[in-house]
C-alpha cells in the first residue's frame, strides 16, 4: 500500500472491500461481503484525503488522554445505569420535633386612660381666658377656663336686692306681731275686770295670729332670697372652671372667645395618670372562652412598630358588643406606660397568651388534619401517619394538646410509636414541594 503527499495533504489509497489502516491504530475502510467469499481490489485512482494534523503519528500523551476520557465515559454510563429513578414520593412529610408551643389569641383594640372625668360648661357663656392646655398635668381645684361672669353678676345683684327686701318684710312683720300681742294682752286684762266684751277679745286675738302668720311668711321669703343670693354667687364662682380631680388634661378649649353651653358637650376632659393605660380589645366569640383574668399579653401600636409592649388581662365583658359586625366580646387589659410613650386613642394589636407547653413533642398542624383515602374513620385530630421500616404509611394514635396553628403538641398513646426526628405525612405533593421539612403546606378539610 502506497502513501502519497500532494500540496501538504496526505493521500492514502482507498481500498474497496479491504481495510485501510493508518499507523497508530486509526483505520478507515469499506468492507463488502458476498456469501463466504471476500474479494478486494485496490483502486489506485481513488484517494481518501486527510489533514496533516490527523495523519501525524499520535503521541503517548494523546493516548493517555484518550484512555482517561474513555474511563470517565464508562463511569458515567455505570452511574446512569444504576442511579435510582427520580420519581416523586407519594406524600409530603415533615419531621416530628421537640419545641415549646404557645397558643395566642389575637385581638384589636384602642388605648385609653383607666378613668376619665368630663367637665361641662356651667352655663351658656363665652370663654375669656384659658389657664391649661390639653396634655398638661393638673391638680384638683386648679383653674382651667375662665368664662364671662357678666350674666352671673347681674343675677347675683338681683338676688342680693331681693334678699334685702325680704329682710325689710321680716322686720315689718315682727313689728306688727309685737303690736298685736300688746293689744291682746291689754284686752285680756280689761276683760278680766269686765271692761271688755268677749267679742273684742276674740278680735285682738285674731289680729295677733294674722301678724304671726305674716312674720312666718316674711321669714320664709328672707330664707329663699338668701338661697338665691348663694346660688347667684356660686354661679358667678363657677364661671371659673376648675379641675375636679388630679390627672392629665385630655381636652380643653383651644381659643378664647368661643361660646360654650352645657348642651354642647364637655368643656374639658381630665384623665387619670398616663403611667398606666387601659386597652379595650374586641375578642372573637370563638376565642373568648380561653380568656381569663391575669393572663399575660403583648401588643404593638402603629406609632412604634419596632416595640413590643406588655399588658395583663383585667376583665372580660359578659355581653357581646352590639356594634360589632361579627360576634365579639370586650376584654379590658391594663398596660404599664412608664415612659409615657403610649397615648390614649392609639390602635393596639393584642396577642393574649392563653396556653403554653414547654419542650413537648410537636408536629405540624397539617399532620393532624391529613388522612390517606384508604384510612378508616377516626375522631378529628386524633392520629398522624408515619412511615414504618418497610416504607409503608401507618397510623399513630395521639392526643392533641396546645396548638399555635402551625405546630401542635402531641402525646402518642404508645410512647414507642413516635419520636422526635420521625417523618409524618402532612399531605399530597403540591407544586413539587416534597421536602422533609414540609414547605408548601395547604390545609384541607377536616377528616
Amino acid at each position: 500500500m502506497s502513501l502519497t503527499h500532494s500540496q501538504g495533504v496526505c493521500r492514502r489509497p482507498f481500498a474497496i472491500g479491504g481495510e485501510l489502516r493508518r499507523s497508530g491504530g486509526l483505520a478507515w475502510g469499506l468492507r463488502r461481503r458476498a456469501g463466504n467469499m471476500a474479494q478486494s481490489s485496490a483502486v489506485h485512482d481513488s484517494y481518501l484525503v486527510l489533514p496533516e494534523s490527523v495523519a501525524r503519528q499520535p503521541t503517548r500523551k494523546t493516548k493517555h488522554w484518550v484512555l482517561f476520557a474513555a474511563a470517565i465515559a464508562a463511569s458515567g454510563a455505570l452511574a446512569f445505569r444504576f442511579a435510582p429513578s427520580d420519581s416523586k414520593p407519594a406524600f409530603r412529610v415533615a419531621r416530628v420535633v421537640t419545641r415549646s408551643v404557645v397558643r395566642l389569641v389575637e385581638a384589636t383594640g384602642h388605648l385609653d386612660v383607666t378613668t376619665r372625668v368630663e367637665v361641662a360648661a356651667p352655663a351658656p357663656g363665652r370663654v375669656l381666658q384659658i389657664f391649661a392646655q390639653a396634655g398638661d398635668v393638673v391638680t384638683r381645684g386648679q383653674p382651667l377656663v375662665q368664662l364671662d361672669q357678666e350674666a352671673a353678676r347681674v343675677v347675683a345683684t338681683g338676688a342680693r336686692a331681693s334678699a334685702r327686701a325680704a329682710s325689710s318684710r321680716v322686720a315689718g312683720a315682727r313689728a306688727s306681731l309685737a303690736a298685736a300681742t300688746d293689744v291682746r294682752e291689754r284686752t285680756e286684762a280689761l276683760a278680766a275686770r269686765g271692761l271688755a266684751s268677749d267679742g273684742e277679745l276674740a278680735g285682738v286675738q285674731a289680729t295677733e295670729a294674722k301678724a304671726a302668720a305674716e312674720l312666718t311668711g316674711a321669714l320664709a321669703g328672707q330664707s329663699a332670697a338668701s338661697e338665691t343670693v348663694a346660688t347667684a354667687e356660686l354661679e358667678k364662682e363657677r364661671c371659673t372652671v376648675r379641675a375636679p380631680a388630679d390627672g392629665t388634661l385630655l381636652a380643653a378649649p383651644r381659643w378664647s372667645g368661643a361660646v360654650v353651653a352645657p348642651e354642647q358637650g364637655s368643656l374639658a376632659v381630665i384623665g387619670s395618670d398616663l403611667g398606666v393605660l387601659r386597652i379595650d380589645a374586641s375578642v372573637a366569640e370563638a376565642d373568648i372562652g380561653a380568656i381569663r383574668s391575669g393572663q399575660e399579653a403583648e401588643f404593638t401600636v402603629p406609632a412604634f412598630p419596632d416595640r413590643v409592649f406588655h399588658a395583663r388581662v383585667e376583665a372580660r365583658a359578659s355581653d357581646r358588643e352590639n356594634s360589632a359586625s361579627a360576634p365579639s366580646y370586650l376584654v379590658t387589659l391594663s398596660a404599664p406606660n412608664p415612659d409615657r410613650a403610649l397615648l390614649p386613642g392609639m390602635t393596639a394589636t393584642v396577642r393574649i397568651e392563653v396556653a403554653r407547653a414547654e419542650n413537648v413533642l410537636s408536629v405540624r398542624e397539617a399532620a393532624l388534619r391529613f388522612a390517606p383515602e384508604s384510612a378508616g374513620a377516626a375522631r378529628p385530630r386524633s392520629r398522624v401517619f408515619r412511615f414504618d421500616p418497610e416504607n409503608r404509611v401507618v397510623p399513630v394514635e395521639v392526643s392533641a394538646g396546645v396548638s399555635d396553628a402551625a405546630f401542635t403538641e402531641v402525646v402518642p398513646r404508645d410512647p414507642t410509636t413516635l419520636h422526635a426526628g420521625d417523618s409524618v405525612v402532612i399531605g399530597l405533593p403540591v407544586g413539587g414541594a416534597t421536602s422533609a421539612d414540609g414547605p408548601g403546606i395547604s390545609l384541607g378539610k377536616r377528616p
